[in-house]
């Protein structure tokens, strides 16, 4: 940590490699070259300069912590304040502590090991603008600064440890709902939220990814004509620019994405209320295309989606009919999709779905 500090205060490749040079000449002459190695590994690593003199020696890969997978809220008939984790090594369920009311349809992502719920409904689906961290380790809910605007139906994530939300529904209740393309930005270091340029096209009921640095805003609904939007649109935060890429093969609403191996993953949604999808379309960011591949056992849409362990889990959600308890994992390796033979408690749809790594204290 010492040295990654120090990294940060180098602007020039030479005074780094002076330093570690002057450095060594308190160690023995056989373990030099390897204390070189290491440290300018940790220095130049985020330069992107590091190249290896001593043959056979590469960096040492970290091995994936053990993650639960964390459902928050959601709606079966009414809007549910639980919440729920899945332990990967168990294959189970457990409950964890509930939020102080029901929400649904917020926005829900991970900032520094912590789970933050951005925005939503309530019971009478009345937009928020409230943000709440939950603390896993502690098992604790507290608040945080709430966003400028009320919001729903909206998309959040983390890039550059800042959190963005894109806005959605913003204003007044079921008969009084505007839609709106604007976006904001948290910085949890001042604790303030900043508006940032809007969206090409006003759109609700869409889904976000972030792939290779930048934000995706992937269908949706727009209010005009009533149909769901094929269109996607990507933010650059380093330009502040909002442009289009390749539409996607079939309108979508209320669909899930995630990302693989640099591969944007779209899943079900709705193209109606009636018409619940169960087609499956991945982006290629280097061909510009969206390709369909194997589809979902079932159709799902306002589920949750984690990537992890080099496979796709989809979390609950909605058939059309009714709110789902499964989760749907699909392998890009064997092109093949599953159920797990374990269940939520209850059925959930429109809920806050993250993977976080397992604190220290769970037993």
């Amino acid at each position: 940590m010492y040295f990654e500090r120090m990294g940060n205060m180098c602007y020039y490749t030479e005074a780094i490699i002076c330093l570690m040079e002057n450095f060594v000449c308190l160690v023995k002459c056989q373990s030099k070259d390897y204390l070189i190695e290491a440290m300018g590994y940790h220095l130049l690593k985020r330069a992107g300069q590091f190249s290896s003199k001593i043959p056979g020696i590469r960096p040492r890969e970290p091995h994936e912590l053990p993650k639960l997978l964390i459902i928050i809220g959601g709606r079966n008939i009414k809007t549910i304040n639980g919440v729920e984790y899945f332990d990967f090594r168990t294959k189970l369920w457990h409950k964890a502590v509930n939020f102080q009311k029901g929400f649904c349809n917020s926005g829900v992502t991970v900032l520094e090991g912590k789970i933050y719920a951005v925005g939503g409904c309530n019971l009478t689906e009345a937009p928020l603008r409230t943000m709440h961290v939950y603390d896993v380790s502690a098992d604790h809910w507290s608040a945080c600064t709430g966003m400028k605007i009320k919001r729903m139906n909206f998309g959040v994530v983390t890039l550059d440890d800042c959190i963005y939300a894109v806005w959605s529904y913003i204003i007044g209740g079921r008969d009084q709902k505007t839609i709106y393309s604007s976006a904001e930005v948290y910085n949890p270091k001042t604790c303030k939220w900043t508006i940032i340029p809007p969206m090409n096209v006003a759109r609700s009921f869409f889904t976000v990814a972030v792939l290779n640095g930048r934000i995706y805003v992937i269908g949706g609904f727009a209010g005009k004509d009533k149909l769901p939007l094929s269109s996607v649109e990507c933010y650059n935060p380093e330009t502040g620019q909002w442009i289009f890429v390749a539409d996607l093969n079939i309108r979508r609403q209320t669909a899930s994405a995630g990302v693989l191996k640099g591969i944007l993953y779209v899943v079900g949604g709705a193209v109606a209320i009636t018409n619940v999808l169960k087609s499956v379309e991945v982006f290629d960011p280097n061909t510009n295309i969206w390709t369909f591949i194997e589809e979902m056992p079932g159709p799902r849409h306002h589920a949750g989606v984690v990537c992890l362990n080099e496979e796709l889990y989809v979390v609950g959600g909605s058939d059309g009919t009714v709110d789902l308890r499964s989760i749907c994992v699909y392998n890009p390796k064997k092109r093949a999709w599953i159920i797990y033979p374990t269940y939520m408690s209850i059925g959930r749809s429109q809920g806050g779905v993250i993977a976080v790594d397992i604190p220290h204290n769970y037993i």
